[in-house]
C-alpha cells in the first residue's frame, strides 16, 4: 500500500472525484483508492453572489457554502435574512452577509438601506446592492453613505462587494455607462483596488450578459486576496453566477484570524463516562503531595486543578472550537445532487449552442427550455426535500422531545462565540471600564486584622463532614456553566469521592494560611446582550463572571462560618437584613412591610 499526497486542490473537489481521476490516470478501479480527509490551508474563503430574491437560490447557496467550506458569503438580494447570529442584513433586506462557521466570530458595524458592514476578524466586510431602476443622484448619495462607513472603520482593512448595477471597462464590461463612471471616481477617491479579473460575465440572462457584481478592497487587504474568479460552471438557480476568492494570512506561516479561539478548556459533558472519571480520580489520589508544596495554598490549589484536568481528559473528549464541516445541509440528498448535475449539463448544452452559433433559433430555444425545465425540477425537488426533512423532524419531536429537536432549538438560541471575543477592542474596553471601574489602591476595612507573618497560621477547625457533604450535595444538583478550568460540577462531584482527602487538605491549608488561592480569584467574563438597549453603549450589556467550582466551594464554607459566628457570638446582623441569609428572602421583607402598613392603617396614622 502506498500513500500519495495531492496539493493545490480546489475546495469544491470531492473524494469521489479524486478516486475517479486517479482511476482514469492509473487504470486501477476507483474502489481500490482510499481518500482521507481533505484539508485546506489557513485562508479565509469568501463567496459572493446575487440570489434574485429566490428561495431555491438561497437554499442552494447554503448547500454550496457547506460543500465548499466557505467562511463568509456576501449576498445581494437574498430571499430572506434569518434572525440568527450567523446572518447580518441591511435595513431594507437587499444585502446580507452570511457567516456559516460555528466558531467564526463577527459583529455588525453599521447597516443602512442597501448595505451592511460587519467585522470579520480584522477585516470589515461591506455587502452592497443598488437597484438599476434608481437615479444617478440616488446612486451618488448611496456611495457617500458607504464612504462614511469605510472612513469610520479606518485603518481597518475593508472589503466592499456586491451588485451595484454599474458597467465599466475597469472590471471587464464591454462598455462604461454613466453609473460606471461615478463608481470609478468613487473607487479612486477612496484608494480602493478593483479585484475583478477577466471578462467572464457575472450575470447571464436570455437578453444578454453583463458584469455587475464587483469586488473592491483597501490596498493592504487587496494584496492578500487571491484567485478571484467567476464560478461559471456552478448551478445557482439565479441569473447571477457565484464569485469566489480567498483571503490569505497577513504573512506566510501566520494563520488567518477568523475569530478568537476560547482560551478556556471545554469538555463534552454529554459524552462523560462516570466510571472512567472515578478510576482516573483514584489513580490521581494514589500520588502523594510533594513536600515542596505542602502547606502552600496556591501550589496545592494548582495541584488539585491539575488532578481535575486529568480526570476530565480521561472521562470525556474536549469540544472542538470549530466542528468539522459535514459538507451538506440537513435536507440534501443524492437525488438533488443528480438533478443539479443534470441542470449543469443542460446549461452547458445551451451555452455551447449559443457560443458556436451553429444551431437554428428553434434548436437554441429548445435547449433553453430544457435548461429551464432542469432548473424547475431542481427547485421542486429542493422544496420537497425540505418538507420531508421537516416532517421527519416533527416525528422525532413526538418520540423524543429532549433529543435532537431540543438540541437544535438550543443551538438556534445560543450564539457560537462569546460577545467579548467578537466585539471591537475600543467598545470592549469602554464596556469593561464602565462595568468594572478602577477602584484605585486597595484600602482594607478599619476592622481588618494585619496580614499574617511569613509561616504564621490561623487556629481554626478543619473542614467538617457536614460542610464537605454540603459541598458535594450542591455540586451534584448544580447545572451551571463551569469556570475558567472548564470542569463541570458533575465531574467535580465524581472526583471528590477518591480525592476527598486531597481537597480537604487544600481547604484546610487555605484556612490555616488565611489565603484565598490566586487561581480561584480568576473568573471567566461573559457579556449578555440587553436587547432593549443600544449595542454600542455599556448599558447594553450585563456581565456574568464564571468561577471555578473549587473556589466557590471554599467561599460557601467561609460564608457559612461567618454567619454562624455572627449569629452565635455576634455582633449579629440587623433584624431587617433579609438578603443572603438562610431562612429569609425578599418575600419575608415584603410580608413585614405589609404588616407595618396594616398596623399603621389600624392606628389611624393614614
Amino acid at each position: 500500500m502506498a500513500n500519495v499526497r495531492i496539493s493545490g486542490l480546489d475546495d469544491s473537489v470531492t473524494p469521489e472525484e479524486i478516486r475517479l481521476a486517479l482511476a482514469e490516470k492509473t487504470g486501477v478501479s476507483p474502489e481500490d483508492f482510499k481518500v482521507g480527509l481533505i484539508t485546506h490551508g489557513p485562508i479565509g474563503k469568501v463567496l459572493q453572489g446575487n440570489l434574485n430574491h429566490a428561495v431555491a437560490a438561497q437554499d442552494l447557496l447554503c448547500q454550496t457554502v457547506a460543500e465548499w467550506n466557505i467562511n463568509v458569503a456576501v449576498i445581494a438580494e437574498p430571499y430572506s435574512i434569518p434572525r440568527t447570529h450567523k446572518w447580518a442584513g441591511s435595513v431594507d433586506g437587499s444585502a446580507a452577509i452570511f457567516f456559516p462557521g460555528v466558531a467564526c466570530t463577527h459583529s455588525v458595524v453599521e447597516r443602512g438601506a442597501g448595505f451592511v458592514a460587519a467585522r470579520w476578524g480584522e477585516v470589515v466586510v461591506v455587502s452592497t446592492y443598488f437597484s438599476p431602476n434608481r437615479s444617478r443622484a440616488d446612486f451618488e448619495s448611496f456611495l457617500a453613505t458607504v464612504e462614511g462607513v469605510i472612513l469610520r472603520v479606518a485603518p481597518s482593512p475593508v472589503l466592499v462587494a456586491g451588485d451595484l448595477n454599474a458597467w465599466s471597462r475597469a472590471w471587464g464590461s464591454i462598455r462604461t455607462n454613466a453609473r460606471g463612471r461615478v463608481l470609478e471616481s468613487w473607487v479612486l477617491s477612496l484608494g480602493l483596488q478593483i479585484l475583478n479579473r477577466g471578462t467572464t460575465p457575472t450575470c447571464v440572462r436570455w437578453q444578454g450578459t453583463s458584469i455587475v457584481d464587483v469586488t473592491f478592497a483597501t490596498p493592504s487587504l487587496a494584496a492578500r486576496i487571491r484567485d478571484w474568479r467567476v464560478m461559471a460552471e456552478a448551478v445557482t438557480l439565479s441569473d447571477h453566477r457565484y464569485v469566489r476568492y480567498e483571503v490569505s494570512p497577513t504573512s506566510p506561516g501566520t494563520p488567518f484570524q477568523l475569530g478568537t479561539r476560547p482560551p478556556f478548556p471545554r469538555w463534552s459533558l454529554v459524552r462523560l463516562q462516570p466510571d472512567v472519571a472515578e478510576e482516573a480520580a483514584m489513580v490521581r489520589a494514589w500520588a502523594e503531595v510533594p513536600d515542596t508544596i505542602a502547606g502552600d495554598a496556591d501550589s496545592m490549589a494548582d495541584l488539585f486543578a491539575d488532578d481535575i484536568k486529568v480526570v476530565c481528559n480521561a472521562a470525556m473528549p474536549k469540544t472542538q472550537a470549530c466542528p468539522r464541516n459535514r459538507g451538506k445541509v440537513y435536507w440534501w440528498t443524492q437525488e438533488l445532487s443528480s438533478l443539479r448535475t443534470a441542470s449543469m449539463g443542460a446549461r452547458r448544452a445551451y451555452q455551447r449552442c449559443r457560443r458556436r452559433a451553429r444551431g437554428t433559433p428553434v434548436v437554441e430555444e429548445a435547449l433553453y427550455r430544457a435548461y429551464q425545465d432542469a432548473n424547475k425540477a431542481l427547485r421542486t425537488a429542493i422544496r420537497k426535500a425540505k418538507e420531508d426533512a421537516w416532517d421527519q423532524f416533527l416525528g422525532i419531536l413526538n418520540n423524543d422531545p429532549w433529543g435532537r429537536p431540543y438540541r437544535a432549538i438550543r443551538g438556534k438560541l445560543s450564539t457560537a462565540a462569546s460577545l467579548t471575543s467578537c466585539m471591537e477592542p475600543g467598545l470592549l474596553r469602554r464596556v469593561l471600564g464602565t462595568l468594572f471601574p478602577d477602584p484605585g489602591p486597595f484600602a482594607p476595612p478599619y476592622m481588618a486584622t494585619a496580614a499574617l507573618a511569613q509561616g504564621e497560621r490561623v487556629d481554626g477547625p478543619p473542614v467538617s463532614d457536614v460542610e464537605f457533604n454540603t459541598i458535594r450535595s450542591r455540586l451534584r444538583h448544580k447545572r451551571k456553566a463551569p469556570g475558567p478550568d472548564g470542569a463541570p460540577s458533575k465531574v467535580m462531584d465524581i472526583a471528590l469521592g477518591p480525592l476527598e482527602d486531597r481537597f480537604r487538605a487544600v481547604l484546610d491549608t487555605c484556612m490555616a494560611a488565611a489565603r484565598f488561592p490566586r487561581r480561584w480569584r480568576v473568573g471567566r467574563l461573559c457579556l449578555i446582550r440587553k436587547e432593549s438597549r443600544p449595542a454600542d453603549a455599556p448599558e447594553g450589556y450585563r456581565p456574568v463572571v464564571l468561577l471555578d467550582e473549587a473556589g466557590k466551594a471554599f467561599e460557601k464554607i467561609l460564608a457559612s462560618r461567618i454567619i454562624q459566628h455572627l449569629e452565635g457570638r455576634g455582633p449579629d446582623l440587623a433584624e431587617c437584613q433579609y438578603g443572603f441569609r438562610t431562612g429569609r428572602s425578599t418575600i419575608d421583607a415584603v410580608t413585614r412591610l405589609k404588616r407595618w402598613t396594616e398596623a399603621a392603617f389600624n392606628r389611624g396614622r393614614w
